[in-house]
């Protein structure tokens, strides 16, 4: 049989070094900040990623906000949102806007 296809190659290697990784059961110092994959091994990633994303989002958020901001803002939004907030905001804001807002 011919060569394996470039994406099936990469997948292959990238199972084998996840496998070879897998057996390191302590974790590099520098390694705390970093991408865990498997909660037992400590593998570690640097990821760069390029995104197309399209999200449906029904969102729950508790957030407790200290915020320094200093914006310069042109927004073009079209949103369409099913939010439940609990907010508990301390803004110290500085605000250069410029808003073309269309709400659904």
């Amino acid at each position: 049989m011919g060569p394996e296809a470039p994406a099936v190659q990469v997948e292959q290697d990238l199972a084998k070094n996840v496998g070879e990784l897998g057996n390191n059961r302590e974790c590099p110092e520098d390694a705390k900040d970093d991408f865990v994959v498997d909660c037992e091994s400590c593998v570690s990633w640097n990821l760069n990623l390029n995104l197309n994303l399209n999200l449906n989002l029904n969102l729950n958020l508790n957030l407790n906000l200290n915020l320094n901001l200093n914006l310069n803002l042109n927004l073009n939004l079209n949103l369409n949102l099913n939010l439940n907030l609990n907010l508990n905001l301390n803004l110290n804001l500085n605000l250069n806007l410029n808003l073309n807002l269309n709400l659904n």
